[in-house]
């Protein structure tokens, strides 16, 4: 009986269609229990948004220092370089006062 699969399908989607509804029903079926239900949602999102805020001022701090240290970072590296090219320069002007 091949027909009676679509049909038992049909009537278990319909009782947990409406089991759904009725839970539906149940949890916003007054005034007062569909008030709790958005407070319960306001803090849900409250504490969401509050988590989202502090990772991103988590983020915000690391990369603020990482940006710190690779500029201090380079900047040591410039100076270096910087030194390094004047004593380079007066050598070659030595020797060359020295070749003259």
């Amino acid at each position: 009986m091949p027909f009676l699969i679509p049909v038992g399908a049909a009537l278990i989607a319909r009782e947990q269609v409406v089991a759904r509804v009725n839970d539906t029903i149940g949890t916003f079926g007054t005034p007062s229990k569909a008030n709790a239900q958005l407070r319960k949602f306001e803090r849900r999102g409250n504490t969401a948004r509050n988590r989202l805020e502090r990772e991103v001022r988590k983020t915000r701090v690391r990369v603020e220092r990482e940006v710190r240290q690779t500029r201090s970072r380079i900047e040591r590296e410039v100076r270096q370089r910087r030194r390094d090219g004047e004593e380079l320069a007066s050598r070659v002007q030595e020797r060359i006062l020295n070749l003259v």
